[in-house]
């Protein structure tokens, strides 16, 4: 690095001299300038970001004590060298005293080699402080940055119910406590993200705490002593996180003791049951709920809300039941209606999210056994595409828009719905619809005949006959159809040995899986997977 010198001196002879006669380059130091006075000399050191100052003493409007002395104020590392007459030897002795003079000299004795020599000193100095600067400010980061990963570390355990050494919270953010857990709609670097936002909140502690979650802990002080900072504090971060990303935001509310770190991340989750109803990519404020064995007040309140939900989880199962008969009716407006009326239950929050996801599950999967124009393997299919489709939903829009475009699809086809001509018996194809949704979300485990039969309270051969009739196959043709479905999907897409996808797909034996196999495919489970893998077809 190449420091600046400015040469301050009343003397122009004297100034000139220094700045033609001192080899700068074999000192490493630029000539920045020249000054006569003081004055003139403290405006120009931070405007040129002067580094080394080379000063007469005594000089009109300012000598150069004071310059030092202010310029010093501007530029904490700045090194000056004294050049004095005899008349100010005294002067230059005391002058050292204030730390930035490196040495001083004698006008009527020096010499350019003695001004290089000390410019060579001031710039080993220079050097020397930078150094030291830069090996402090390292050491700090490295502090901070031990300290802001103990702390992580600590807030981390503490969410997840394991001890933790909760002092180190306490001792660097005072209570009480907010705390904020932020969901990307989309995957991120959690730890990338929580470093963005414990830069845009430097005040609190910032960590992942899920596969796309991130914890944020913060004081609820303000500077003045009062409370309810916090929250105003993370609408704002989250206005600056928008950068192509979308946040869901659940927000406790404060708490005193950082031991309830568990139950304030409850109470945030509680916000996100609020987000799944109103919406992703806001802020939402948790709540606190009482538990089972709260106060008399609350367990009294707290019996009409269980009858309310036990109520309406009724009349989700009577909706879904009536859903059945109309969809084996072919009554596509009642089916309609019922929907709308079964999603519109849903908005009124009486069920958890997850709740609310099964039941969709279960009218997808009833919609589906209503279509005899699709193979079983294709039913298999979309059901899969069904099932993790309705996993990632982040909202209630988005489970009402997958299962109405899934009646809307089944009611445009055109194709005859699988009743027959026997609408008169709507009740025994609900049933049976029933029982292939029983047996798709089980044709992968031991099932047997009597099971499914158990499952809708028929006799064995009553159910076999109802389902054979409904479907137009028989249960165990049914099932196998099912389980070779999955056994090409893994196939496909995985390297699994062929007699361990047979027991993926509920086969209890290799041999038999290669004979259903080859029944119903026409090849072998290895010619159906090189084919697959040179781009044949698969029928």
């Amino acid at each position: 690095m190449v420091y600046k010198a400015l040469i301050v001196d009343d003397e122009p002879i004297i100034r000139y001299g220094l700045a033609s006669t001192v080899d700068w380059t074999g000192a490493g130091v630029e000539c920045a300038g020249e000054a006569g006075n003081g004055e003139a000399a403290l405006g120009m050191v931070e405007e040129k970001e002067i580094d080394i100052l080379i000063t007469d003493i005594k000089m009109p409007k300012m000598d150069g004590l004071e310059l030092i002395r202010l310029a010093k104020r501007s530029r904490p590392h700045l090194k000056a060298i004294l050049i004095s007459s005899y008349n100010d030897f005294e002067y230059a002795r005391q002058a050292v005293q204030l730390g930035a003079v490196v040495d001083y000299l004698l006008k009527p004795t020096m010499e350019p080699e003695d001004v290089t020599r000390l410019l060579a000193v001031c710039r080993g100095k220079l050097d020397e402080e930078k150094s030291l600067e830069e090996r402090s400010a390292l050491l700090d980061r490295e502090e901070k940055e031990r300290k802001r990963h103990g702390l992580e570390t600590e807030l981390q355990r503490a969410l997840a119910g394991q001890p933790a050494d909760l002092s180190a919270l306490t001792a660097e953010l005072p209570g009480p406590y907010v705390l904020s857990i932020w969901r990307a709609e989309v995957d991120v670097d959690p730890e990338k993200q929580a470093q963005r936002l414990a830069a845009l909140l430097p005040g609190g502690t910032a960590c992942r705490c899920g596969e796309r979650e991130i914890a944020l802990l913060l004081s609820d002080r303000k500077a003045d002593g009062g409370t309810g900072a916090a929250g105003l504090s993370i609408r704002q971060a989250h206005a600056g996180m928008k950068d192509g990303l979308s946040f869901t935001v659940g927000i406790s509310p404060p708490f005193h003791r950082p031991e309830r770190l568990p139950e304030a991340a409850e109470w945030v989750r509680n916000a996100f049951e609020a987000a799944f109803f109103g919406g992703t990519g806001a802020c939402y404020d948790g709540e606190i709920r009482r538990r089972d064995g709260g106060d008399a007040a609350a367990v009294g309140h707290a019996s009409p809300l269980r009858a309310a939900e036990s109520g309406a989880r009724e009349r989700s199962a009577e909706l879904r039941d009536a859903l059945s008969r109309q969809l084996a009716a072919s009554d596509e407006d009642a089916c309609e209606r019922t929907l709308r009326e079964l999603i519109s239950l849903w908005r009124s929050r009486p069920f958890p999210p997850g709740e609310v996801r099964k039941m969709a599950g279960d009218v997808l999967l009833r919609m589906q056994s209503v279509r005899p124009y699709l193979k079983a393997e294709e039913k298999l299919e979309l059901l899969m595409d069904d099932h993790e489709r309705l996993k990632r939903a982040g909202s209630l829009s988005e489970v009402e828009s997958i299962v109405l475009a899934r009646f809307r699809e089944g009611a445009g086809a055109g194709e005859p719905l699988p009743v027959s001509s026997a609408a008169e018996d709507s009740a025994g194809a609900a049933a049976i619809q029933n029982a292939v949704a029983y047996i798709q979300e089980r044709y992968r485990q031991e099932l047997s005949l009597r099971e499914a039969a158990d499952h809708v309270h028929m006799s064995r051969n009553y159910f076999s006959e109802q389902f054979k009739r409904h479907t137009g196959l028989n249960f165990i043709d049914y099932v196998i159809r099912l389980r070779i479905r999955y056994a090409k999907h893994l196939l496909e897409t995985t390297t699994l040995k062929v007699y361990d996808i047979g027991g993926h797909a509920g086969f209890n034996s290799a041999k038999h899986f290669l004979k259903m196999f080859k029944r119903e495919s026409g090849c072998t489970p290895a010619e159906y997977r090189s084919r697959m893998q040179q781009g044949g077809g698969g029928e």
